[in-house]
Protein backbone atom coordinates (compact mmCIF):
# COMPACT_ATOMS: atom_id res chain seq x y z
CA UNK A 1 0.00 0.00 0.00
CA UNK A 2 1.30 3.45 -0.80
CA UNK A 3 1.96 5.99 2.05
CA UNK A 4 -0.18 9.15 1.95
CA UNK A 5 2.58 11.26 0.47
CA UNK A 6 3.80 8.90 -2.16
CA UNK A 7 0.27 8.54 -3.40
CA UNK A 8 -0.08 12.68 -3.60
CA UNK A 9 2.86 12.66 -5.25
CA UNK A 10 1.88 10.19 -8.16
CA UNK A 11 -1.58 11.59 -8.34
CA UNK A 12 -0.33 14.99 -8.89
CA UNK A 13 2.01 14.14 -11.56
CA UNK A 14 -0.45 12.30 -13.23
CA UNK A 15 -2.26 15.36 -13.07
CA UNK A 16 0.62 17.78 -14.60
CA UNK A 17 1.45 15.15 -17.62
CA UNK A 18 -2.86 15.50 -18.31
CA UNK A 19 -2.17 18.77 -18.14
CA UNK A 20 0.79 19.40 -20.25
CA UNK A 21 -1.11 17.06 -22.71
CA UNK A 22 0.23 13.58 -21.63
CA UNK A 23 3.75 13.99 -21.54
CA UNK A 24 4.79 15.66 -18.28
CA UNK A 25 7.79 15.16 -16.20
CA UNK A 26 8.74 11.77 -14.77
CA UNK A 27 7.65 10.99 -11.24
CA UNK A 28 9.65 12.10 -8.32
CA UNK A 29 10.81 9.73 -5.81
CA UNK A 30 9.52 10.49 -2.65
CA UNK A 31 12.01 9.22 0.42
CA UNK A 32 11.33 8.71 4.31
CA UNK A 33 13.87 10.87 6.04
CA UNK A 34 17.11 9.08 6.77
CA UNK A 35 17.80 8.52 10.42
CA UNK A 36 20.43 10.66 11.56
CA UNK A 37 23.93 8.59 12.31
CA UNK A 38 24.83 7.84 15.83
CA UNK A 39 28.09 8.76 17.19
CA UNK A 40 30.34 6.31 17.73
CA UNK A 41 30.25 5.91 21.75
CA UNK A 42 28.09 7.06 24.32
CA UNK A 43 27.94 7.67 28.20
CA UNK A 44 25.48 6.38 30.40
CA UNK A 45 24.69 6.52 34.08
CA UNK A 46 23.81 2.97 35.64
CA UNK A 47 21.52 3.49 39.25
CA UNK A 48 20.91 0.51 40.97
CA UNK A 49 17.97 0.76 43.45
CA UNK A 50 16.87 -1.98 45.73
CA UNK A 51 13.78 -2.62 47.64
CA UNK A 52 15.29 -5.86 50.22
CA UNK A 53 14.33 -4.60 53.14
CA UNK A 54 12.63 -6.51 55.91
CA UNK A 55 9.05 -5.46 55.35
CA UNK A 56 9.11 -7.21 51.54
CA UNK A 57 11.40 -9.98 52.41
CA UNK A 58 11.10 -10.68 55.83
CA UNK A 59 11.82 -14.13 55.87
CA UNK A 60 15.88 -14.96 57.47
CA UNK A 61 16.26 -10.78 56.70
CA UNK A 62 19.66 -10.53 57.68
CA UNK A 63 20.13 -6.90 59.77
CA UNK A 64 23.38 -5.85 58.05
CA UNK A 65 21.92 -6.39 54.47
CA UNK A 66 23.75 -4.81 51.95
CA UNK A 67 25.22 -5.29 48.62
CA UNK A 68 28.91 -5.27 47.42
CA UNK A 69 30.82 -2.96 44.73
CA UNK A 70 29.14 -3.21 41.10
CA UNK A 71 31.47 -5.01 38.86
CA UNK A 72 31.59 -5.84 35.34
CA UNK A 73 32.53 -4.95 31.81
CA UNK A 74 31.99 -3.64 28.43
CA UNK A 75 32.28 -5.85 25.68
CA UNK A 76 32.09 -7.22 22.15
CA UNK A 77 29.13 -9.25 21.35
CA UNK A 78 29.73 -12.79 22.06
CA UNK A 79 31.66 -11.91 25.40
CA UNK A 80 30.27 -13.55 28.68
CA UNK A 81 31.31 -13.03 31.96
CA UNK A 82 28.70 -15.41 33.19
CA UNK A 83 25.43 -16.74 32.41
CA UNK A 84 22.84 -18.65 33.42
CA UNK A 85 22.85 -22.48 33.40
CA UNK A 86 26.77 -22.46 33.04
CA UNK A 87 29.60 -23.05 36.18
CA UNK A 88 31.01 -19.95 37.95
CA UNK A 89 34.67 -18.64 36.87
CA UNK A 90 36.73 -17.68 39.85
CA UNK A 91 36.40 -14.23 39.06
CA UNK A 92 32.11 -14.65 39.97
CA UNK A 93 32.53 -17.12 42.55
CA UNK A 94 34.71 -14.87 44.45
CA UNK A 95 32.37 -11.91 43.92
CA UNK A 96 29.70 -13.93 44.86
CA UNK A 97 30.78 -15.34 47.80
CA UNK A 98 32.85 -12.70 49.27
CA UNK A 99 31.96 -9.23 46.90
CA UNK A 100 35.44 -9.44 46.29
CA UNK A 101 35.72 -7.77 42.90
CA UNK A 102 39.80 -8.97 42.65
CA UNK A 103 39.81 -11.85 40.62
CA UNK A 104 36.90 -10.83 38.20
CA UNK A 105 39.13 -7.49 37.49
CA UNK A 106 41.71 -9.47 36.60
CA UNK A 107 39.66 -11.27 33.99
CA UNK A 108 38.02 -8.30 32.57
CA UNK A 109 41.77 -6.99 32.15
CA UNK A 110 42.98 -10.57 30.01
CA UNK A 111 40.00 -10.00 28.01
CA UNK A 112 41.22 -6.39 27.23
CA UNK A 113 44.58 -7.35 26.41
CA UNK A 114 43.04 -9.64 23.56
CA UNK A 115 40.36 -7.00 22.65
CA UNK A 116 37.14 -8.63 23.82
CA UNK A 117 36.27 -6.15 26.49
CA UNK A 118 37.21 -2.21 25.82
CA UNK A 119 36.29 -1.16 29.89
CA UNK A 120 36.54 -2.52 33.40
CA UNK A 121 33.24 -1.39 35.17
CA UNK A 122 34.23 -1.01 39.02
CA UNK A 123 31.48 1.04 41.29
CA UNK A 124 30.47 1.41 44.66
CA UNK A 125 27.99 -0.98 46.53
CA UNK A 126 24.21 -0.13 48.36
CA UNK A 127 25.19 -0.13 51.88
CA UNK A 128 22.95 -1.00 55.51
CA UNK A 129 21.32 2.18 54.94
CA UNK A 130 21.13 2.91 51.92
CA UNK A 131 18.63 2.02 48.74
CA UNK A 132 20.41 2.79 45.50
CA UNK A 133 24.04 3.70 43.96
CA UNK A 134 25.48 4.75 40.81
CA UNK A 135 28.18 4.41 38.34
CA UNK A 136 28.74 6.46 35.04
CA UNK A 137 30.64 4.29 32.19
CA UNK A 138 31.43 5.00 28.50
CA UNK A 139 30.66 2.68 25.51
CA UNK A 140 31.74 2.50 21.92
CA UNK A 141 29.89 1.01 19.17
CA UNK A 142 32.21 -1.81 18.36
CA UNK A 143 32.21 -3.16 21.87
CA UNK A 144 28.38 -1.83 22.60
CA UNK A 145 27.56 -4.44 25.69
CA UNK A 146 27.65 -4.58 29.17
CA UNK A 147 27.86 -6.94 32.00
CA UNK A 148 27.57 -5.70 35.44
CA UNK A 149 27.03 -7.75 38.99
CA UNK A 150 26.77 -7.20 43.00
CA UNK A 151 26.97 -10.08 45.38
CA UNK A 152 23.71 -10.17 47.81
CA UNK A 153 24.93 -9.81 51.20
CA UNK A 154 25.33 -11.46 53.59
CA UNK A 155 24.11 -14.80 51.85
CA UNK A 156 26.30 -18.12 50.26
CA UNK A 157 26.74 -17.58 46.72
CA UNK A 158 24.04 -15.11 45.57
CA UNK A 159 24.30 -12.33 43.20
CA UNK A 160 21.93 -10.06 41.21
CA UNK A 161 23.29 -8.65 37.65
CA UNK A 162 22.72 -8.27 34.00
CA UNK A 163 24.67 -10.16 31.10
CA UNK A 164 25.35 -9.39 28.20
CA UNK A 165 22.78 -6.28 27.46
CA UNK A 166 23.25 -4.22 24.62
CA UNK A 167 23.15 -1.08 24.47
CA UNK A 168 23.20 0.10 20.96
CA UNK A 169 20.41 -1.85 19.10
CA UNK A 170 19.38 -1.23 15.24
CA UNK A 171 21.82 1.62 14.77
CA UNK A 172 21.50 3.53 17.35
CA UNK A 173 22.13 4.29 21.12
CA UNK A 174 19.32 2.88 24.26
CA UNK A 175 18.12 6.38 25.50
CA UNK A 176 16.94 4.10 28.73
CA UNK A 177 16.16 1.00 30.53
CA UNK A 178 15.34 -0.43 33.34
CA UNK A 179 16.34 -4.11 34.19
CA UNK A 180 14.54 -6.15 36.70
CA UNK A 181 17.04 -8.36 39.03
CA UNK A 182 16.36 -12.05 40.17
CA UNK A 183 18.52 -13.42 42.49
CA UNK A 184 21.03 -16.40 41.54
CA UNK A 185 23.13 -19.13 43.03
CA UNK A 186 25.97 -19.03 41.51
CA UNK A 187 26.34 -22.71 42.63
CA UNK A 188 29.84 -22.61 44.79
CA UNK A 189 28.44 -22.74 48.18
CA UNK A 190 25.67 -25.03 49.81
CA UNK A 191 24.39 -22.47 52.28
CA UNK A 192 20.41 -22.82 52.73
CA UNK A 193 20.04 -18.89 53.98
CA UNK A 194 21.54 -15.43 54.34
CA UNK A 195 23.43 -15.95 57.70
CA UNK A 196 24.62 -19.59 56.70
CA UNK A 197 28.51 -20.55 57.45
CA UNK A 198 30.76 -21.16 54.67
CA UNK A 199 30.39 -24.46 53.11
CA UNK A 200 31.79 -25.12 49.78
CA UNK A 201 30.21 -26.66 47.35
CA UNK A 202 32.17 -30.02 45.70
CA UNK A 203 31.48 -30.21 42.81
CA UNK A 204 29.99 -26.83 41.63
CA UNK A 205 26.53 -26.52 40.09
CA UNK A 206 25.67 -24.20 37.29
CA UNK A 207 24.75 -20.69 37.84
CA UNK A 208 20.59 -20.73 38.42
CA UNK A 209 18.08 -18.71 39.70
CA UNK A 210 17.72 -18.77 43.51
CA UNK A 211 15.08 -21.07 45.09
CA UNK A 212 14.92 -21.85 48.70
CA UNK A 213 12.87 -23.90 50.94
CA UNK A 214 10.11 -21.11 52.66
CA UNK A 215 11.83 -21.41 56.15
CA UNK A 216 15.08 -20.41 54.89
CA UNK A 217 14.48 -16.97 52.10
CA UNK A 218 11.72 -15.81 50.57
CA UNK A 219 13.14 -16.53 46.91
CA UNK A 220 11.79 -18.74 44.45
CA UNK A 221 13.45 -18.81 40.62
CA UNK A 222 14.95 -15.75 41.83
CA UNK A 223 11.69 -13.39 43.20
CA UNK A 224 9.55 -13.28 46.06
CA UNK A 225 7.62 -16.50 46.16
CA UNK A 226 4.45 -15.50 47.17
CA UNK A 227 4.32 -11.28 45.68
CA UNK A 228 6.72 -12.02 42.35
CA UNK A 229 8.35 -8.79 43.89
CA UNK A 230 12.28 -8.07 42.24
CA UNK A 231 15.39 -7.76 44.85
CA UNK A 232 16.22 -4.24 42.77
CA UNK A 233 16.51 -2.64 39.27
CA UNK A 234 19.45 -1.47 36.74
CA UNK A 235 18.07 1.60 35.66
CA UNK A 236 20.41 2.42 32.43
CA UNK A 237 20.37 5.89 30.98
CA UNK A 238 22.08 7.64 28.13
CA UNK A 239 23.53 10.88 29.59
CA UNK A 240 26.02 11.75 26.60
Amino acid sequence: MLSPIKSFAIAAAAALGNACGGGGSPTPDVTSATVPMAPASAAYRVTFQTNWTQSTFPTQFPPNRHFSGLVGATHKDGVSLWDEGKLASLGIQNMAEFGDKTALLADVNRAIQVGQVQYALSGGGIGIADSRVMLEFEVTQNYPRVSLVSMVAPSPSWFVGVSQLPLFDKQQWVDEVTIPLEVYDAGTDSGLSFASPDSARNPHIPIDLLSSAAADTDFNRGLHRSSAAYIGTFSFKRIK
